[in-house]
C-alpha cells in the first residue's frame, strides 16, 4: 500500500480556505424547513448527511490505494483543495503572485508538469481522487494544466537569489528606494554571459531594467528589488 507522506504539504504560498465547500464550519446540515441563502454555495445550502456520508465513502474508497486507512484531516484538506480551484485563484502578494486553479493544479499538484518528480503521487491522487470525488465541476481545471492553458504568475518583487526572467520574475525596470551596500547584481543570457552587471559599494538607492531577452537575473545582499510602476 502506497504511503500518502509525501502528500502532505503546506500550501505556503496559498492560504487555502478554513472549510470546504461542503458545509459552513460547525454548522448543522440544512432542514426542509430553513432557507437557503440564494448566495451561498450550491454544494452548501442543499448538502444533507446522506449526501455528506456518500461523498465522503466515495472518497475514502478512492483514497484508500494512498492511505491506512480513512484519514479525517486529509478528507478536510482535500475539500479546501476543491475550494482553491472554484475560487479561481490561490491568494498571493508581489514576492509570491497569486497562482491561477491551473497553474497552481501543474505547479503545486504536478498535473501536467513534465518535470514532476517520478516517485509523488500527487498527480495522481488529484486526478484520481481529490477532483472525481469532491468536485468534479472542476474537470476543465485539470485539462488546462495538463495543456498548460494557464498564464503564469510572475514575481514583482524580490529579494536576494538567483531568478529566472520570464519563469520566476517579470521583466522590467526595478528599484530599490533605499540605501544599499556592499551589493552586486548581474543580467545574464541563457549560454551564461553576462550582460551587464554591478558592484556597488554605497548608494542611496539603486535601478535596474530586466528585458525580456534576458535569461536570469541575480542579486546578492542589494536589498528588496520592487517592479517600478
Amino acid at each position: 500500500m502506497r504511503t500518502m507522506e509525501a502528500l502532505r504539504f503546506a500550501l505556503a504560498s496559498s492560504a487555502l480556505v478554513a472549510c470546504g465547500a461542503l458545509t459552513a464550519c460547525g454548522a448543522e446540515p440544512a432542514t426542509d424547513d430553513a432557507v437557503p441563502d440564494p448566495s451561498a454555495d450550491t454544494a452548501t445550502s442543499t448538502s444533507t448527511p446522506g449526501d455528506e456520508r456518500g461523498r465522503y465513502e466515495a472518497w475514502a474508497a478512492a483514497y484508500e490505494p494512498y492511505s491506512n486507512g480513512a484519514d479525517e484531516q486529509a478528507y478536510a484538506h482535500h475539500r479546501d483543495i476543491c475550494e482553491t480551484l472554484r475560487n479561481g485563484e490561490t491568494k498571493g502578494n508581489a514576492r509570491f503572485p497569486a497562482l491561477s486553479s491551473a497553474q497552481f493544479v501543474h505547479d503545486v499538484w504536478g498535473v501536467g508538469n513534465a518535470e514532476w518528480p517520478e516517485g509523488d503521487l500527487r498527480p495522481e491522487v488529484m486526478e484520481t481522487v481529490i477532483v472525481p470525488t469532491l468536485c468534479p465541476d472542476q474537470q476543465q481545471v485539470l485539462d488546462d494544466a495538463r495543456a498548460g492553458r494557464f498564464e503564469k504568475a510572475l514575481a514583482t518583487e524580490f529579494g536576494t537569489g538567483r531568478f529566472l526572467v520570464g519563469e520566476e520574475i517579470r521583466a522590467g525596470t526595478y528599484t530599490i528606494r533605499e540605501p544599499v551596500s556592499d551589493c552586486s547584481w548581474e543580467r545574464a543570457d541563457s549560454r551564461g554571459n553576462i550582460l551587464d552587471s554591478a558592484t556597488v559599494s554605497a548608494a542611496p538607492s539603486l535601478t535596474v531594467t530586466i528585458l525580456e531577452s534576458d535569461a536570469v537575473f541575480t542579486s546578492m545582499f542589494c536589498g528588496n528589488w520592487i517592479l517600478a510602476e
